[in-house]
C-alpha cells in the first residue's frame, strides 16, 4: 500500500471519528433515562428543588430586609436569585460538558470542578485539580453542616414550644435535639430520591400550611402601617442573612443526575427558583411592613408575640 493510500486511509477514519465524536455530543439532548425505576419525573423534581431551597433562612428575611431598606433589600433579593440561578445553569452545563467528553451518564459536584480545573488556562489551578477537587468536598461538608445544625435548633426549639404548652416541665431543647436525630437518621438510609419525593411533597405542603398561618396573621392592617425607610445602610448584615436562605446549589447536580429527562432541567430550574424567589420577597417584605423595626430574627417570633 503506497503512502498516498495510507493517508488518504488516515484521513478517512480521522472524519469517521468525528463523525461518531458529533452524534455522540448531539445524543444526550435527546436523552431519556427510562431504563432506572429510581430516576425521577419532573414534577418531583420541582418538589425537590423548592424544598431544597425554601429552609429557616424563609423566616428571617424580613429581618435582612430590616437592614437593607423595603427597596433596597427586594432589589438586592432579586439580584442573589439571578446570579444563584445563573451560577447552578453554569454547574449543569459543565456537567453536562465533561459527560459527554468523558462518555459517562453524569458528573458530581466535585468531579466537576475537578476536570474544570484541569482545562484551566491558569496554570495553578490546572496544576492542582485534586486540590480544588477536595476544596469543594469540604466547602460543601460545611454548609450542608451548618444548614443542618441550624434545622437541628430550629425543629427542637419549635417542638418544644408546642409541648410546653401542655407540658410546663418539658426538658431543654438538646434533648428535642437527640429525639430529632432519630427520624433524621432513618431518612438518611434512603438512597433515591424518588422515594424522597413523597417527603419533599408532604414537606412542601407543610411549608405551604405554615406560610398561610403567618400570612394570616401579617396581612390584616398590614396598608395601615407606617412605611419603612426605603434604604439602610447595613448592607452586610442583609448579605449574610439572604444568602442563607438560598442553600439549593448543593442539591442541583443530583436533582439533575436523577431525572427521567434531563433535558428539562433548564426549564425546571428558572422555574422552581422563580417560585422560591417569590416566595422570599413576598415574606420578607410583607413581613418587615407588618412589624416594622419590631421584627425578630424570624417573623415566626413576633407571631408569638401577640401582635395580629
Amino acid at each position: 500500500m503506497s503512502a498516498e493510500e495510507n493517508e488518504n486511509l488516515l484521513t478517512n477514519e480521522d472524519n469517521n471519528d468525528e463523525s461518531d465524536q458529533s452524534k455522540t455530543e448531539k445524543q444526550p439532548k435527546q436523552e431519556t433515562r427510562y431504563e432506572d425505576p429510581n430516576l425521577t419525573s419532573d414534577l418531583a423534581t420541582i418538589m425537590h428543588l423548592v424544598k431544597g431551597n425554601i429552609g429557616t433562612g424563609l423566616l428571617g428575611l424580613p429581618w435582612a430586609i430590616q437592614h437593607a431598606g423595603i427597596l433596597l433589600g427586594p432589589i438586592l433579593v432579586v439580584i442573589m436569585a439571578i446570579i444563584c440561578t445563573h451560577c447552578m445553569q453554569l454547574l449543569v452545563k459543565n456537567s453536562k460538558f465533561y459527560s459527554r467528553r468523558l462518555k459517562v451518564r453524569a458528573l458530581d459536584y466535585p468531579s466537576v470542578m475537578y476536570h474544570a480545573a484541569e482545562n484551566s488556562n491558569v496554570d495553578l489551578i490546572r496544576n492542582n485539580p485534586n486540590f480544588f477537587r477536595q476544596l469543594v468536598n469540604a466547602f460543601l461538608l460545611i454548609t450542608q453542616l451548618g444548614f443542618c445544625c441550624v434545622y437541628f435548633v430550629f425543629i427542637a426549639q419549635n417542638v418544644r414550644q408546642v409541648v410546653m404548652t401542655w407540658w410546663p416541665g418539658a426538658p431543654s431543647d438538646r434533648v428535642f435535639m437527640a429525639f430529632t436525630l432519630i427520624p433524621i437518621i432513618l431518612l438518611s438510609f434512603i438512597r433515591h430520591l424518588k422515594v424522597l419525593a413523597w417527603f419533599s411533597a408532604t414537606a412542601n405542603i407543610a411549608t405551604a400550611a405554615s406560610l398561610g398561618i403567618i400570612f394570616y396573621y401579617v396581612f390584616p392592617g398590614l396598608t395601615q402601617n407606617e412605611m419603612p425607610p426605603l434604604v439602610n445602610s447595613e448592607i452586610p448584615t442583609f448579605f449574610g442573612t439572604a444568602i442563607f436562605a438560598f442553600e439549593g446549589i448543593g442539591v442541583v447536580l443530583p436533582l439533575e443526575n436523577q431525572m427521567k429527562n434531563p433535558q428539562n432541567f433548564r426549564y425546571i430550574l428558572p422555574l422552581g427558583m422563580g417560585l422560591v424567589s417569590s416566595m422570599y420577597l413576598l415574606v420578607g417584605v410583607t413581613g418587615y411592613i407588618k412589624y416594622g423595626e419590631d421584627i425578630c430574627g424570624s417573623i415566626t417570633l413576633n407571631l408569638q408575640s401577640g401582635q395580629g
